[in-house]
């Protein structure tokens, strides 16, 4: 996994490649800022770490632009930015589907 050099990447990292199943749907059914709460010494320290929070570089720089300078707080920002994203994901398959369901019930 390479070091993701922007937001955008780190949060693509969260979601692609750090999260297993069992967290997604987890996520799904809870308050991100929970969630993110919940990851701060688990994935949050690995983000930190990996990321290169603690020594700068582009993706600390993008963070600091955005008002965040400590590490804690980018680790944060990163879950709750991707934990939002996947519920709505989330959301929106689970929408579909339930919305394919009726259309297939109403066939029979």
């Amino acid at each position: 996994m390479k070091k993701p050099k922007t937001v955008k990447e780190a949060i693509r990292m969260v979601k692609e490649d750090l999260l297993k199943e069992k967290e997604v749907y987890e996520l799904a059914v809870s308050d991100p800022e929970i969630f993110a709460i919940r990851m701060h010494h688990t994935y949050g320290r690995w983000i930190r770490n990996e990321c290169g929070l603690w020594g700068g570089g582009e993706l600390c720089n993008e963070l600091i632009k955005l008002g965040i300078h400590h590490p804690d707080e980018m680790s944060g920002y990163i879950l709750r930015r991707a934990a939002t994203e996947l519920k709505g994901e989330q959301v929106s398959k689970w929408l579909l589907e339930s919305i394919k369901e009726s259309h297939e019930e109403g066939k029979g």
